[in-house]
């Protein structure tokens, strides 16, 4: 399968699994199966712009974080170094077009009474409380604030 092939979620699982383990010697040399070596940069715009075209498919926000990069470079087996910087620079195109929203690694996303929030922090500026003040409500067993929760994680 070529890059350009990938349209879908599937297909990139496919097209990853062709790639793990291919070494750097492979450079313009075709694996058995076909599959032309695809570089790292390559492979990690790959991995952000199907996510987004599936978001958006699906009528959602797109949530790819650092870690998810991580892991799936980890996956391919060519002993990349994962260093936060450099992931974190392949996203900074998607950032500032606005394709992706910021999202740190650590944050989890809380729902209010129905409206969702990818934080804790947004959720409390918004709601203009203090970020402990969310954090007692979520974890309160007060029937007042059933309706504030963690969404995720």
């Amino acid at each position: 399968m070529r890059i350009e092939d990938v349209k879908t979620l599937t297909d990139l699982d496919i097209f990853l699994s062709n790639q793990c383990g291919v070494p750097y010697s492979s450079h313009g040399k075709k694996t058995p199966d076909g599959t032309t070596y695809a570089n790292r940069r390559a492979i990690v715009r790959l991995f952000i712009e199907t996510h987004i075209a599936d978001a958006k498919r699906q009528k959602i926000k797109p949530r790819i974080t650092i870690k998810m990069i991580a892991d799936m470079l980890e996956r391919l087996d060519r002993k990349y170094v994962l260093k936060t910087d450099q992931i974190s620079r392949s996203l900074g195109s998607f950032y500032r077009r606005g394709e992706l929203e910021r999202y740190s690694s650590n944050s989890r996303r809380v729902s209010i009474d129905g409206t969702i929030y990818r934080s804790i922090r947004q959720a409390a500026e918004r709601k203009q409380k203090p970020i402990r003040t969310v954090t007692n409500r979520i974890e309160s067993r007060n029937p007042d604030f059933q309706g504030w929760k963690y969404t995720d994680g």
